[in-house]
């Protein structure tokens, strides 16, 4: 399943995009988790867990572009 909207190769990002995105994405994520923490009523978190898959998934995407297939740990 693609991100992208006309199934097309994401695009190339330099060293300080690709960095700024891994930030971003993990900040969106763990603003979710930690929002949901202080909330004592949550009317939909099965859509809040599935938004986090989405943003680490996303973040993984981004790294694994850049470290490459040969270089991963797992």
């Amino acid at each position: 399943m693609s991100v992208f909207p006309d199934s097309q190769t994401p695009p190339v990002l330099d060293e300080v995009s690709r960095g700024m995105a891994l930030e971003f994405l993990a900040n969106g994520a763990e603003y979710l988790v930690n929002s949901r923490v202080y909330t004592e009523t949550v009317t939909q978190p099965a859509l809040d867990w599935e938004a986090v898959h989405i943003l680490l998934r996303l973040s993984r995407e981004v790294f694994e572009e850049h470290v490459g297939p040969s270089q991963r740990v797992c």
